[in-house]
């Protein structure tokens, strides 16, 4: 039944009743161990946390070097690259934030992230090689360790794709596998 009370507030006789109250919690993992971070998951938070300082510094240096010094070609090209470096630090901060806030936008951040970081590193070994040593034999040689470097950036890439998609206490901790719907690509 439900009265008004003498001040004239609304008052519902079950209201101040606990013992019918039943509790239901959304999240089917809160007591697991997984749902805090760790193990794997917290390794690569460590790694993805302890070179932002750096990060941040050199390109802080580098954007002073690009705009202190004269325009040229390989300048213009540099300040590009520290552009979507930049972009690309932001979006690595979106996404360590996303995880230990633990929500499901961590994997889109991360993959944009690294496709920003991969299209700065080819832009920049290609514009080295081809401004800085146009000889051939040097060029040809450096392509192959630019197309070697950039294929274990690539499987590194999707390796750790694979983890977040894939990983047992990523889906605990996240509560679910909601956040592969939301990611750019995700393994099943």
């Amino acid at each position: 039944m439900s009265e008004h009370n003498q001040n004239g507030s609304f008052h519902h006789e079950n209201f101040h009743n606990h013992e019918h109250a039943e509790i239901v919690n959304p999240d089917p993992y809160h007591n697991h161990p997984y749902r805090q971070i760790g193990g794997w998951l917290l390794f690569f938070m460590i790694l993805e946390i302890l070179p932002l300082p750096w990060m941040l510094f050199t390109s802080i240096r580098s954007y002073v070097f690009v705009l202190g010094g004269e325009f040229s070609v390989y300048a213009a090209i540099t300040f590009g690259s520290l552009l979507l470096s930049s972009l690309a630090f932001v979006f690595d901060v979106m996404f360590i934030c996303c995880v230990f806030r633990r929500d499901h936008l961590f994997l889109r951040y991360l993959q944009i992230r690294m496709i920003l970081a991969l299209t700065v590193s080819a832009i920049t070994f290609t514009a080295s090689i081809f401004l800085v040593a146009p000889n051939v034999a040097v060029v040809g040689a450096s392509m192959f360790c630019i197309g070697t470097s950039m294929s274990f950036a690539i499987g590194f890439a999707l390796l750790m794709v694979l983890y977040y998609c894939k990983s047992e206490r990523v889906r605990i901790y996240m509560g679910g596998e909601e956040f592969k719907d939301k990611a750019l690509f995700a393994f099943r």
